[in-house]
C-alpha cells in the first residue's frame, strides 16, 4: 500500500469503458485501465530529455573540436600551415590556445602583423607566465617589422601587474590612503621615526594610486594597425590636416568609434583613423 501511495503522487488512472459485446455472445463488459503522467511529471521528463539532448550536442561538439585541435597539430607539424591555420579558424568558440596557434601560423605563412593581431588578442586571455612568451613573440614580430611597439617603463609595469586584479588594487590604494591620512592627522609631530615611516606611507600610497591607473589603461579596448603606413588625422575625415602615420602591427589604443572611424590614442601621437586600418584585439 506504501508503494501504492507513493505512485499516486505522479500518476492517475484514467478509465475508459469499452461498450459491451452483445450477450448473444457470451462476452462480459470490461473496463480498460491506463497508467498515465500526471502534469508535474511530463514536465520534469520533458526537462530531463532537454537536458540530456544539451549535453549530448554539448559531447558530440566537444569531440568536434578536440578533432579539429588535433587535425590542425597535426598539419602543423607537418609543415602545412596553411591547412592547419584554416581548421584552427574553424573552431568555435575561439580561446587562447586557438589564437596562438593561429597567429602562430601566420607567422610561418609571413603574415608578420595579422600574426601580430592574434597575438595580441591570445595576450589578453592569457595567464602570467603564459603572456611572457607570447610577449616574447609579439617582440620578435615587431624588431622583425621595425614596429615601436610597447617597450618602456609604464608598458613593463603593465605587463607586472597583469594578474593582479584591478578590485583588490583599488582595494589597497584606499586602505594606503586612508592609512596615511590617519597617520598624518595624529602623529602630525614627532620623531623622525615616525616622520620616516610616514614618508614612506606617503610612497606606498602613490604606488598603489599608480598601479590602479595602469591597470585600469591596460583594460581598455586595444587594436592593431593593420596596413603600412597609416595616416592618423585630427578628426573624423581625410579633409582634416594629419598628426603623425603608423606602421603596420602597431598597437593602439580605441578611445571613441564614430561611423566609419575611430579615434586612437598611440605612445607616439593620437587621433581619427578609418575604421578598417585597425583589428580589435
Amino acid at each position: 500500500m506504501k508503494n501504492l501511495s507513493f505512485l499516486s503522487k505522479f500518476f492517475w488512472i484514467e478509465s475508459n469503458s469499452i461498450a459491451p459485446f452483445d450477450k448473444a455472445q457470451g462476452r462480459r463488459r470490461e473496463e480498460l485501465h491506463t497508467a498515465v503522467l500526471s502534469e508535474p511529471c511530463r514536465r520534469r521528463l520533458r526537462q530531463y530529455i532537454l537536458v540530456t539532448i544539451l549535453f549530448s550536442l554539448h559531447m558530440v561538439r566537444a569531440d568536434t573540436t578536440q578533432e579539429l585541435l588535433l587535425r590542425a597539430y597535426t598539419c602543423y607539424q607537418q609543415k602545412d600551415f596553411s591547412q592547419a591555420y584554416t581548421l584552427y579558424e574553424s573552431i568555435e568558440p575561439k580561446d587562447l590556445l586557438v589564437w596562438y596557434n593561429m597567429g602562430n601560423c601566420c607567422y610561418k605563412l609571413g603574415n608578420v602583423v595579422q600574426a601580430v593581431a592574434y597575438w595580441h588578442k591570445a595576450r589578453r586571455h592569457a595567464l602570467p607566465e603564459e603572456r611572457a612568451t607570447i610577449s616574447y613573440n609579439i617582440d620578435v614580430a615587431e624588431i622583425q617589422l621595425a614596429v615601436s611597439g610597447e617597450h618602456g617603463v609604464l608598458a613593463k609595469l603593465e605587463r607586472k601587474l597583469d594578474a593582479a586584479p584591478l578590485f583588490w588594487l583599488q582595494i589597497m590604494f584606499l586602505f594606503c590612503w586612508f592609512s596615511c591620512f590617519f597617520f598624518i592627522k595624529k602623529y602630525n609631530r614627532g620623531t623622525k621615526y615616525r616622520a620616516l615611516f610616514g614618508s614612506i606611507l606617503i610612497i606606498v600610497t602613490l604606488s598603489s594610486g599608480l598601479a590602479v591607473v595602469i591597470k585600469y589603461k591596460s583594460l581598455q579596448q586595444r587594436g592593431v594597425v593593420m596596413k603600412p603606413n597609416v595616416s592618423v588625422f585630427a578628426g573624423p575625415d581625410q579633409q582634416y590636416h594629419v598628426v603623425g602615420v603608423l606602421n603596420a602591427a602597431c598597437p593602439v589604443t580605441l578611445v571613441e568609434e564614430r561611423e566609419s572611424w575611430c579615434k586612437i590614442k598611440h605612445q607616439r601621437c593620437s587621433g581619427w583613423v578609418p575604421k578598417e586600418m585597425i583589428t580589435v584585439v
